[in-house]
């Protein structure tokens, strides 16, 4: 979790894998508290501070790589995924592509995935007035 006066802002999900930590899954809020003239602050940067200490950990752990996992494939500057890309690149620019892939362990299991994949898509639409993913 990154905070900042006690107030959660980011925080995420990691797995280890032999040298590798795995980032699967995280979130931010904007800190959109008041300044001291009542004006807005300025951001607080909490996602930078979630992944800068996450990486100090996975290093003191003896972690060597750390998987940023959701960088999109495609980069599209009008798309949420490209700023996300973005923040991700003041880490390091290197980049590797791992492949992903499904394994269903159920025959059930693709019928899911398309019922999940129809939310998801109707959630985008009503939200974001748009099919597209966020990453």
């Amino acid at each position: 979790m990154s905070r900042h006066e006690g107030r959660a802002l980011a925080g995420g999900f990691f797995l280890a894998l032999g040298d590798t930590t795995c980032y699967l899954y995280g979130g931010s809020i904007r800190d959109d508290r008041p300044g001291t003239d009542g004006q807005p602050r300025k951001d607080a940067k909490a996602p930078d501070a979630f992944y800068w200490n996450a990486m100090l950990d996975a290093k003191r752990s003896g972690y060597r790589v750390f998987d940023f996992w959701g960088i999109p494939r495609v980069l599209d500057e009008s798309k949420h995924s490209y700023g996300v890309f973005k923040m991700k690149l003041k880490f390091s620019e290197d980049r590797a592509w791992f492949p992903a892939y499904d394994m269903p362990l159920n025959a059930a299991a693709p019928l899911v995935t398309r019922a999940l994949r129809w939310r998801k898509t109707q959630n985008n639409l009503r939200k974001r007035g748009s099919a597209d993913d966020v990453l």
